[in-house]
């Protein structure tokens, strides 16, 4: 089937594609999502830390984490920063 039976000619057809986006758009979209995803993980790494710091000394030594190991633990937990703790 050419252009020509559906009423279109054919250098309109062509010209139908959706018009490109500029590299710099592009680019800050990107910037955006990955800023985006970063806050997030950082508020749910806040959160952990909100919750862990209710618990009482003898509880985080049970499971493994000194008072001072909190924001480091929680940082791990959402993947924000490389895991270091041994796991037993």
């Amino acid at each position: 089937m050419d252009s020509s039976t559906i009423g279109i000619p054919m250098s309109t057809a062509t010209e139908l594609r959706p018009p490109t986006r500029p590299a710099w758009l592009v680019a800050l979209v990107g910037t955006v999502e990955r800023h985006s995803k970063r806050w997030a993980k950082d508020r749910e790494a806040h959160r952990t830390v909100q919750l862990l710091s209710r618990l009482d000394a003898r509880t985080l030594r049970d499971i493994g984490l000194d008072a001072s190991e909190l924001s480091s633990a929680a940082l791990e937990a959402v993947g924000c920063i490389e895991v270091t703790r041994l796991r037993v």
